[in-house]
Protein backbone atom coordinates (compact mmCIF):
# COMPACT_ATOMS: atom_id res chain seq x y z
CA UNK A 1 0.00 0.00 0.00
CA UNK A 2 1.03 3.21 -1.01
CA UNK A 3 1.15 5.81 1.42
CA UNK A 4 -0.38 9.11 -0.04
CA UNK A 5 0.35 12.63 1.40
CA UNK A 6 -3.54 12.81 3.63
CA UNK A 7 -2.51 9.23 5.18
CA UNK A 8 1.03 10.49 5.98
CA UNK A 9 -0.18 12.81 9.22
CA UNK A 10 -1.98 8.84 10.84
CA UNK A 11 0.68 6.60 9.42
CA UNK A 12 3.75 8.82 10.78
CA UNK A 13 2.94 8.13 14.67
CA UNK A 14 3.46 4.41 14.05
CA UNK A 15 6.13 4.10 11.80
CA UNK A 16 9.59 4.88 13.39
CA UNK A 17 11.28 6.41 9.98
CA UNK A 18 12.48 9.52 12.16
CA UNK A 19 13.63 7.52 15.17
CA UNK A 20 16.09 4.84 13.15
CA UNK A 21 17.33 7.84 10.97
CA UNK A 22 20.26 8.88 12.79
CA UNK A 23 21.21 5.69 13.80
CA UNK A 24 20.80 4.67 10.09
CA UNK A 25 22.71 7.46 9.19
CA UNK A 26 25.93 6.59 11.83
CA UNK A 27 26.35 3.16 11.44
CA UNK A 28 25.87 2.95 7.69
CA UNK A 29 27.37 6.03 5.82
CA UNK A 30 29.26 7.67 9.10
CA UNK A 31 27.24 10.82 8.82
CA UNK A 32 24.64 12.99 10.65
CA UNK A 33 24.71 14.16 14.35
CA UNK A 34 25.83 10.62 16.10
CA UNK A 35 29.96 10.16 15.81
CA UNK A 36 31.93 7.58 17.23
CA UNK A 37 30.95 6.56 20.90
CA UNK A 38 27.78 8.36 21.08
CA UNK A 39 26.78 6.17 17.50
CA UNK A 40 27.74 2.37 19.44
CA UNK A 41 26.26 3.76 22.88
CA UNK A 42 22.73 5.38 21.67
CA UNK A 43 22.60 2.63 18.35
CA UNK A 44 21.78 -0.93 19.61
CA UNK A 45 18.48 -1.52 18.93
CA UNK A 46 19.42 -2.55 15.39
CA UNK A 47 22.76 -3.39 13.08
CA UNK A 48 21.25 -2.21 9.06
CA UNK A 49 21.87 -5.12 7.08
CA UNK A 50 23.50 -3.15 3.39
CA UNK A 51 21.41 -3.69 0.24
CA UNK A 52 22.39 -2.38 -3.41
CA UNK A 53 19.05 -0.52 -3.49
CA UNK A 54 15.84 0.41 -1.91
CA UNK A 55 13.50 1.71 -4.22
CA UNK A 56 11.22 4.52 -2.48
CA UNK A 57 8.90 7.16 -3.24
CA UNK A 58 10.25 10.49 -2.34
CA UNK A 59 7.88 13.53 -1.67
CA UNK A 60 8.72 16.82 -1.49
CA UNK A 61 12.90 15.87 -1.21
CA UNK A 62 11.48 14.49 2.22
CA UNK A 63 9.66 11.08 2.44
CA UNK A 64 6.91 8.83 1.33
CA UNK A 65 6.40 6.23 3.38
CA UNK A 66 5.63 2.84 1.11
CA UNK A 67 4.46 -0.16 3.37
CA UNK A 68 5.01 -3.80 1.94
CA UNK A 69 5.34 -7.13 4.14
CA UNK A 70 4.99 -4.96 6.88
CA UNK A 71 7.88 -3.26 6.11
CA UNK A 72 8.08 0.62 5.91
CA UNK A 73 10.64 2.22 3.81
CA UNK A 74 11.68 5.48 4.68
CA UNK A 75 14.25 7.71 2.59
CA UNK A 76 15.80 10.82 3.70
CA UNK A 77 18.36 13.76 2.47
CA UNK A 78 21.43 14.32 4.83
CA UNK A 79 23.08 17.56 5.20
CA UNK A 80 25.08 17.15 2.11
CA UNK A 81 22.31 16.27 -0.19
CA UNK A 82 22.39 13.55 -0.35
CA UNK A 83 19.71 10.54 -0.60
CA UNK A 84 19.69 7.44 1.74
CA UNK A 85 17.18 5.25 1.63
CA UNK A 86 16.64 2.30 4.22
CA UNK A 87 13.40 -0.02 5.27
CA UNK A 88 12.14 -1.28 8.83
CA UNK A 89 10.16 -3.98 10.06
CA UNK A 90 9.93 -6.21 12.96
CA UNK A 91 10.55 -9.74 12.48
CA UNK A 92 8.86 -13.13 14.23
CA UNK A 93 10.47 -12.04 17.67
CA UNK A 94 9.20 -8.61 17.39
CA UNK A 95 13.04 -7.35 16.88
CA UNK A 96 13.57 -4.50 14.48
CA UNK A 97 15.37 -5.56 10.94
CA UNK A 98 16.52 -2.93 9.17
CA UNK A 99 17.77 -2.78 5.60
CA UNK A 100 20.05 0.09 4.81
CA UNK A 101 20.69 1.42 0.78
CA UNK A 102 24.38 0.54 0.97
CA UNK A 103 25.49 3.49 -0.71
CA UNK A 104 24.17 7.02 -0.57
CA UNK A 105 22.72 8.91 -3.89
CA UNK A 106 24.77 11.64 -4.55
CA UNK A 107 24.49 14.70 -6.63
CA UNK A 108 27.60 14.94 -8.79
CA UNK A 109 30.42 17.27 -7.75
CA UNK A 110 31.39 20.18 -9.79
CA UNK A 111 34.48 20.97 -10.75
CA UNK A 112 34.75 24.84 -10.76
CA UNK A 113 38.36 24.78 -12.20
CA UNK A 114 37.90 22.23 -14.79
CA UNK A 115 34.55 24.34 -16.24
CA UNK A 116 36.56 27.80 -16.01
CA UNK A 117 39.71 26.42 -17.46
CA UNK A 118 37.14 24.43 -20.50
CA UNK A 119 35.40 27.38 -21.18
CA UNK A 120 38.57 29.68 -21.32
CA UNK A 121 39.77 27.08 -23.98
CA UNK A 122 36.92 26.66 -25.83
CA UNK A 123 36.58 31.13 -26.75
CA UNK A 124 40.69 31.01 -27.31
CA UNK A 125 40.02 27.90 -29.57
CA UNK A 126 37.09 29.52 -31.12
CA UNK A 127 38.64 32.78 -31.37
CA UNK A 128 42.03 30.98 -33.19
CA UNK A 129 39.52 29.29 -35.52
CA UNK A 130 37.26 32.80 -36.44
CA UNK A 131 41.21 34.28 -37.08
CA UNK A 132 42.51 31.42 -39.04
CA UNK A 133 39.08 31.13 -41.36
CA UNK A 134 39.08 35.46 -41.54
CA UNK A 135 43.19 34.75 -43.18
CA UNK A 136 41.62 31.78 -45.49
CA UNK A 137 38.82 34.25 -46.69
CA UNK A 138 41.20 37.50 -46.93
CA UNK A 139 44.00 35.62 -48.60
CA UNK A 140 41.49 34.22 -51.14
CA UNK A 141 40.21 37.49 -52.23
CA UNK A 142 43.35 39.25 -52.15
CA UNK A 143 44.64 36.08 -54.38
CA UNK A 144 41.42 36.90 -56.47
CA UNK A 145 41.82 40.85 -56.79
CA UNK A 146 45.74 40.20 -57.57
CA UNK A 147 45.07 37.93 -60.71
CA UNK A 148 42.15 40.44 -61.65
CA UNK A 149 45.23 43.38 -61.98
CA UNK A 150 47.65 40.40 -63.98
CA UNK A 151 45.02 40.31 -66.63
CA UNK A 152 43.97 43.60 -66.76
CA UNK A 153 48.02 45.00 -67.21
CA UNK A 154 48.28 42.26 -69.91
CA UNK A 155 45.08 43.86 -71.81
CA UNK A 156 47.49 47.35 -71.22
CA UNK A 157 48.03 49.22 -74.77
CA UNK A 158 51.00 50.52 -73.98
CA UNK A 159 54.12 49.59 -72.97
CA UNK A 160 54.84 47.96 -69.60
CA UNK A 161 56.49 50.71 -67.29
CA UNK A 162 55.17 53.47 -69.08
CA UNK A 163 51.68 55.54 -67.82
CA UNK A 164 49.91 56.69 -71.20
CA UNK A 165 48.56 59.64 -69.20
CA UNK A 166 52.04 61.26 -67.90
CA UNK A 167 54.57 63.53 -70.13
CA UNK A 168 58.10 64.52 -69.43
CA UNK A 169 58.59 67.30 -69.31
CA UNK A 170 61.56 67.45 -71.75
CA UNK A 171 61.52 66.13 -75.32
CA UNK A 172 64.43 65.01 -77.34
CA UNK A 173 64.65 65.38 -81.20
CA UNK A 174 66.42 63.28 -83.18
CA UNK A 175 68.13 64.37 -86.70
CA UNK A 176 66.77 63.08 -89.56
CA UNK A 177 68.83 61.15 -92.25
CA UNK A 178 67.46 63.65 -94.80
CA UNK A 179 69.17 66.40 -92.71
CA UNK A 180 72.85 64.66 -92.62
CA UNK A 181 71.87 64.01 -96.50
CA UNK A 182 71.95 67.87 -96.91
CA UNK A 183 74.68 68.33 -94.61
CA UNK A 184 76.83 66.07 -96.69
CA UNK A 185 75.86 67.22 -100.13
CA UNK A 186 76.46 70.99 -98.95
CA UNK A 187 80.02 69.48 -97.80
CA UNK A 188 80.77 68.55 -100.88
CA UNK A 189 79.71 71.32 -103.07
CA UNK A 190 81.66 73.73 -100.61
CA UNK A 191 84.89 71.31 -101.21
CA UNK A 192 83.95 71.12 -105.08
CA UNK A 193 84.16 74.65 -104.92
CA UNK A 194 86.95 75.33 -103.19
CA UNK A 195 88.99 72.42 -105.13
CA UNK A 196 87.78 74.13 -108.16
CA UNK A 197 89.45 77.22 -107.23
CA UNK A 198 92.79 76.06 -106.51
CA UNK A 199 92.65 74.44 -110.08
CA UNK A 200 92.15 77.32 -111.88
Amino acid sequence: MVVTPQQTTESTCSDRCLEFKECVQCQQYQTGQLKGSDCASNCTKFVPIPVEEIIVLVNFLYYLLMRKNNEVLCAYYDEDECRFAYAYYFDEENKIQVRAQQERECPAKVYVPGIVLGVIAAVVLIGMAVLLLWKLLTTIHDRREFARFEKEKLKAKWETGENPIYRQATSTFKKSNLCRKWLLVRLINMYLDCNSKYLQ
